[in-house]
């Protein structure tokens, strides 16, 4: 059943005539796959063509596959301009473009389950090596690239339709009436999470090696236009706007993006350009921004109070990793210890967390969380009042934290936690 659904997949979505229902077809198809694949139990591999020696290799997923149905919408509106000439002049191809675009969401939930499994799931969606060819190195796949355009096309309509009801141009095709551009707004809401899900699976996978890939800023064509997309934008983006009027589908989906830029800052500290220190710049001011916001929800600043810990922490520690020994005709497991790039990463940190701490009403701000009845928020508001307390030697700031009443804050945690116990 799976490569069933995957020929059709992949042999729809690339077909020379782009018609309504072929994409049905491929909606179906994408969506049928999602829900095989959302199980907890479920491993990735299945999906996945890894290795030539798989039983029916060429009916699996290979990730370029996936990622041009995540392109689909773009790709199908080109072929569309091509092939056909709407009867009206304008209603035709935005009925189309809905289509397709419910093709990508399924996709963008089948990337979300498949990078939620196993790291070798994940590495071989990232980097993979022509099955067909045994010869073949690995090379990158598109699935990056498709992903920081799909949140950008989804992320920016949920921003406008969040700041006005003014129809606008996405892909190169007008929508003017209300009900094409409301449909539209309701699967650029919906394809956002699942496109925020794996960016946070691809950044904690595989000991954060496709950070580097996930940060980095690529130019699409589309028919019309060539579009930047940075994802890093993206993230910074929803948390603004999330965290501006608490209330829209941008308020909804800020604590997600906050997630995930935690993630792509467990990295930060190594000096420029060292991709995760360089979107600190991006992803911290705008968290902050949501953690002193009155109108950010307590999901949202417990989310930003998390990140920003990350962007301060140490870096992870290694995972034991296998070296082989090819001269001794054997193998050994080995562990490293991140010491030594903790003391050079330190630097930096520490002047990520002043610049914070610097930042109007941060401290207030964290100082009120903690006597938040959301623990999870609590215990990442008292990790960054320690570090600043213990790595930061400013008078100002420990008499912005006094006036702010830090003390009896804590003391109302010791209390809540005696209370707790007794």
């Amino acid at each position: 059943a799976i490569r069933v659904c995957f020929y059709v997949m992949r042999n729809q979505s690339s077909s020379a005539v782009a018609l309504c229902d072929t994409s049905g077809i491929c909606r179906n198809a994408a969506w049928a796959i999602s829900n095989l694949a959302r199980g907890a139990e479920t491993l990735a591999s299945q999906f996945l063509a890894i290795g030539s020696t798989v039983t029916g290799f060429e009916g699996l997923l290979q990730p370029d596959d996936l990622g041009n149905i995540l392109m689909s919408p773009e790709l199908m509106a080109q072929m569309t301009v091509r092939n056909q000439t709407p009867s009206n002049g304008k209603g035709e191809n935005a009925i189309l473009k809905v289509t397709w675009d419910e093709v990508a969401l399924e996709a963008c939930w089948i990337l979300a389950f498949l990078t939620s499994r196993e790291d070798q799931a994940v590495e071989f969606l990232l980097t993979f090596t022509d099955g067909n060819n045994s010869n073949a190195k690995s090379k990158p796949s598109l699935l990056c690239q498709a992903l920081a355009f799909r949140l950008s096309q989804a992320s920016d309509r949920i921003i406008l339709a969040d700041n006005t009801n003014t129809p606008t141009h996405i892909g190169g095709t007008s929508f003017e009436t209300t009900t094409s551009f409301s449909a539209e707004n309701d699967i650029a809401a919906r394809t956002c999470v699942p496109c925020i899900r794996a960016v946070g699976n691809i950044a904690t996978a595989c000991d954060g090696r496709h950070v580097a890939k996930l940060l980095t800023t690529y130019s699409i064509t589309t028919p019309t236009t060539t579009i930047t997309c940075s994802i890093a934008d993206s993230l910074a983006k929803l948390i603004d706007n999330g965290s501006l009027t608490g209330i829209g589908e941008s308020a909804t989906l800020a604590p997600e993006a906050a997630w995930a830029a935690g993630t792509l800052l467990c990295d930060a500290g190594p000096p420029l350009p060292h991709p995760s220190t360089a979107c600190a710049k991006i992803l911290v001011p705008a968290l902050c921004r949501s953690l002193i916001s009155k109108m950010s929800k307590l999901e949202l600043k417990r989310e930003a109070a998390s990140a920003l810990w990350n962007a301060v922490a140490s870096p992870p520690e290694p995972r034991v990793t296998t070296v082989d020994l090819t001269a001794t005709g054997g193998s050994a497991m080995v562990s490293s210890s991140n010491n030594g790039e903790d003391l050079a990463t330190l630097r930096v940190r520490n002047e990520i967390l002043k610049k914070m701490a610097e930042t109007e009403d941060v401290i207030l701000s964290l100082t009120s969380l903690l006597t938040s009845l959301d623990m999870d928020a609590v215990y990442a508001s008292i990790r960054i009042v320690d570090a600043i307390f213990r790595r930061i030697s400013c008078r100002t700031i420990r008499k912005v934290f006094a006036e702010a009443g830090v003390l009896d804050a804590l003391e109302t945690v010791c209390d809540r936690v005696s209370v707790s116990y007794s």
